[in-house]
């Protein structure tokens, strides 16, 4: 295919528009459940009270402030895309921003001195005796902010692939709070089955990782990587890929064809396998055992949980009945020539999970045997 070819193709599936629409139209538009805002997009709402002020500050005095991105469906209903902090700051502050757990409103904000405006400090917007006053919230509500829309209706990948390259060229998100965003578009059961897993307790003292890494979602990369493992073929597996970008997609491809069914018998076999884990080995489960001090040593290591989670899984009935041969074979594995050659070091990340597939399959054949 010409450059041109793939142009005039891309063209076609990339359809976008531009608009200003005034704060008061976008408040309306949320009121009414035309706009949607997943706060899985992005760190929920994590704007301190100086950042609010700032915006806030910003549209009062007129000054430019950046695109909202949103994603329209076939029913013409909006998704933010990119903008969430904007579009939360201004509803929580007139005291519309409604909380997903429970569908109940946030309180409204109160907001601190800014530079231009420090007279903004503790006022709200209405029903306190420090409100901006009817005047403000009218100057307020008719600021236009330009509004991006990226037509989703043909092609669902677009509104995934517009947030990763407004996000991943910056700091702002991690590949995991990316990735979330990629399951969240494509399979919302996913998504859900996943933020389940990881705050299952089993699972989280036998991965044993520390509050950083729990932060960093690492636990669900973990998690992420486990569903892709279960359904990847290592033969068209690219070693120079990049592991991240590798997962995501992967995840995408599978994300679109599980079904509720299918992810609840993963998801009821997971919990499963992390109990049994939690009760033979507790927190040990991915920790290198010591033969000569007979110690488990070090921390939980992610090529461990590659090998043991998914074996165990994969023969949850078998280990059931024979704990006694899993606790043999979880002391082994650190010692094995496949996983000493799978992680050695300066391996990439990729070849490893590679091997180390190849590895598992070959284990659960001789228990077959």
């Amino acid at each position: 295919m010409s450059l041109k070819d793939e142009y005039d193709k891309s063209v076609k599936e990339i359809k976008t528009d531009e608009y200003q629409m005034s704060i008061g139209e976008i408040a309306n538009m949320y009121k009414d459940g035309d706009i949607t805002i997943f706060p899985e997009y992005q760190r929920y709402f994590r704007w301190k009270k100086e950042q609010k002020s700032s915006f806030i500050e910003s549209l009062i005095l007129g000054m430019p402030t950046p695109s909202i991105f949103v994603s329209q469906d076939a029913n013409g209903q909006w998704d933010v895309i990119d903008g969430l902090q904007r579009i939360s700051t201004v509803l929580e502050f007139m005291g519309l921003l409604k909380n997903p757990i429970d569908n109940s409103t946030f309180p409204p904000s109160i907001l601190t001195k800014t530079k231009f405006l420090p007279s903004l400090d503790n006022k709200t917007w209405a029903n306190h005796r420090n409100t901006i006053g009817p005047n403000f919230r009218r100057l307020i509500k008719r600021r236009h902010i330009s509004i991006v829309i990226v037509d989703s209706s043909s092609n669902k990948d677009i509104k995934y692939e517009m947030f990763q390259r407004l996000n991943t060229n910056g700091v702002s998100l991690s590949i995991q709070e990316i990735r979330n965003v990629a399951i969240l578009m494509v399979n919302k059961d996913l998504f859900e089955t996943i933020t389940e897993l990881h705050n299952c307790n089993a699972f989280t003292n036998i991965i044993s990782m520390s509050t950083t890494k729990l932060n960093k979602q690492v636990d669900k990369g973990w998690i992420s990587e486990f569903f892709v493992t279960q359904s990847l073929n290592t033969s068209s597996l690219n070693t120079s890929e990049d592991i991240g970008n590798m997962i995501t997609e992967e995840l995408i491809n599978i994300a679109a064809s599980l079904t509720k069914e299918k992810i609840d018998i993963i998801k009821k076999n997971f919990i499963t396998t992390s109990k049994l884990l939690d009760k033979l080995f507790g927190n040990d489960a991915f920790k290198k055992y010591d033969k000569e001090s007979q110690k488990y040593k070090g921390q939980s290591l992610q090529s461990m949980f590659e090998v043991l989670f998914r074996l165990t899984f994969n023969k949850l009935k078998y280990f059931e009945k024979n704990p006694d041969h899993l606790k043999k074979i979880q002391k082994e594995i650190p010692n094995n020539p496949n996983f000493i050659e799978a992680t050695k070091k300066g391996t990439r990340s990729i070849t490893r999970i590679k091997k180390l597939i190849k590895m598992t399959d070959s284990m659960e054949l001789q228990l077959n045997g």
